[in-house]
């Protein structure tokens, strides 16, 4: 999925898409990572979805680390 704006704001577009799409549909947080994976294939057109980017999606966690104050990064 190539995006002329940069692969940050694409990201950052899928996630306010995963965010809007949980609300709309009043999905429970048990099930947001498959819904997560479900989205980004219909979104990519791809079969493999990065684990990563799902964790990053869903909990706004960037490879597990934390900002300064605790909280955790892109919340």
């Amino acid at each position: 999925m190539e995006d002329p704006t940069g692969p940050q704001l694409t990201f950052h577009a899928l996630r306010r898409a995963f965010q809007t799409s949980i609300a709309e549909h009043l999905i429970p947080e048990a099930q947001w990572a498959d819904h997560c994976k479900a989205l980004l294939r219909e979104r990519t057109g791809r079969a493999h979805v990065d684990s990563g980017l799902v964790n990053w999606i869903v909990r706004g966690e960037m490879a597990g680390r934390m900002q300064g104050s605790g909280r955790r990064a892109c919340r």
